[in-house]
């Protein structure tokens, strides 16, 4: 049986049942594919030892047991001593740092299995360091046909690409033609999730705080006490009470200042804090707020220190729609591909982590579902989410697209609490659902409101039982 080399240096994954005696300080780790239907198996592994990282591989051959149980490969591999070396090998380029291949002969197979499967293996330091895999569970590859109903709800609403990953992998794809997997797409408002990426992108390079005043640097706004307590929370959780312009066209940006006009021509209905406008003014003031204090151009800045990391084409950037004075419509104007929408969904999902590299911190992304909006408890941070909404939600106050409006407890009220997900015009969706390890895209141009989250998630769902 063989482990072949097509590796995703994904980090551990909820599901991938993964245990050791030994507590990690620090861990590398390295996904790879596996065929049922040869006899070697081998996959790269990246060993981290802190700082500075020690150069490692291991050393030798390892007996393991392949078990077929309930339709999920049972895998054990006994503990593998590492020692330093530097004679390494990279492994296809997947990883960013060092690298080292590990060979592991099968010496006892307990079950013939067809089809391709799924490890995580996860480097633990140790003294001398060691490899310890005790168990770990292989989610067998999934039919294309089991999503048919899936794929069918979503082009029956005119959608173009509909991509499914499950414990850090893509377990389908389906493309609409003309369109296919490289082409961009208009995210629309999907694009304001990328918001909190850029807020904890300046988290961590000391930028900015959470409760900080906007008007320290939006400094129009001094000596206006309703504005002056408007903090970079209530932009992020649209809660500022501020109002787009009247003169604000989502379709008109290119021939707009929307910087302007967010600034100096949006009205603010009421206080801070106390309900929930869905528009796109809050993310406009956070661009120029970002711009002011750092100098520079906030989708710029994403690309370098995210989106390209996580496979975004530079000739996407340049689609980004912008206004008549050059700024980005933070609001609404990417256009990515399925997979890159699908990385940076898989790299939120699994806390800021993407192919070995802490990215975003997880405690930032933490506040998506954990922070409290009393404004309107489904919204967190530029993310759908799917809490309680325990009554925040009034509609004499509040502004919330119809396909958002609470019918019950939740959003989504068929959906585990855990869910958030990003959502624009023509039902432009990233789902992500944490405790099914599962991330979803769905691109369309879907008009009127008979599409239906729960029923699309609900397709999927079926299809992975």
């Amino acid at each position: 049986m063989k482990l072949s080399s097509q590796l995703g240096g994904m980090a551990a994954v909820a599901g991938l049942l993964l245990t050791s005696t030994t507590a990690a300080q620090t861990a590398g780790n390295s996904m790879a594919a596996f065929d049922g239907r040869s006899g070697r198996l081998s996959s790269c592994v990246a060993l981290y030892a802190g700082a500075p990282r020690e150069r490692a591989m291991l050393d030798g051959n390892y007996d393991v047991t392949l078990q077929l149980i309930n339709d999920q490969l049972q895998f054990g591999l006994a503990s593998a001593t590492v020692r330093p070396s530097t004679d390494t090998r990279a492994c296809s380029g997947h990883f960013e740092g060092d690298t080292y291949l590990d060979k592991v002969e099968v010496s006892q197979v307990d079950a013939q299995t067809n089809g391709r499967y799924f490890l995580l293996m996860k480097a633990l330091p140790g003294d001398p360091m060691q490899l310890q895999l005790n168990t770990a569970l292989l989610t067998r590859e999934i039919p294309a046909e089991r999503f048919a109903s899936a794929a069918l709800y979503s082009r029956v609403f005119n959608g173009d690409a509909l991509v499914v990953a499950k414990n850090g992998h893509i377990v389908y794809e389906d493309y609409v033609a003309p369109f296919a997997a490289a082409d961009p797409h208009l995210l629309a408002s999907g694009t304001k999730s990328f918001s909190l990426a850029l807020f904890a992108l300046g988290v961590q390079e000391g930028i900015w705080t959470l409760d900080e005043q906007v008007s320290q640097t939006i400094t129009e706004w001094r000596g206006n006490p309703g504005r002056e307590a408007i903090s970079i929370r209530h932009l992020l959780n649209l809660s500022s009470g501020l109002k787009d312009a009247e003169s604000y066209n989502v379709f008109r940006v290119p021939q707009l200042d929307i910087y302007d006009l967010a600034i100096n021509q949006s009205t603010q209905v009421f206080p801070a804090g106390s309900g929930f406008i869905y528009g796109s003014v809050n993310f406009y003031v956070l661009a120029a707020l970002f711009e002011r204090k750092t100098g520079r151009d906030p989708v710029q800045y994403l690309y370098d220190k995210l989106l390209k990391t996580l496979g975004m084409p530079q000739q996407h950037l340049a689609l980004w729609i912008r206004d008549s004075k050059g700024k980005p419509q933070l609001a609404g104007g990417a256009y990515l591909d399925a997979r890159s929408w699908l990385n940076f969904g898989m790299m939120i999902a699994n806390g800021g982590q993407w192919k070995g590299r802490q990215l975003l911190e997880p405690a930032t992304l933490a506040l998506i579902n954990g922070i409290s909006n009393p404004a309107f408890e489904g919204y967190g941070l530029s993310w759908w989410r799917n809490n309680a909404i325990s009554g925040s939600y009034q509609p004499a106050t509040d502004v919330v697209p119809a396909d958002a409006r609470p019918d019950a407890e939740r959003i989504l009220p068929q959906q585990p609490a855990d869910v958030f997900f990003a959502a624009g015009l023509g039902r432009q969706r990233l789902y992500i659902v944490p405790s099914q390890n599962l991330v979803i895209v769905r691109f369309g141009m879907t008009l009127g409101d008979s599409f239906s989250d729960q029923e699309l998630l609900s397709r999927i769902q079926d299809a992975l039982k």
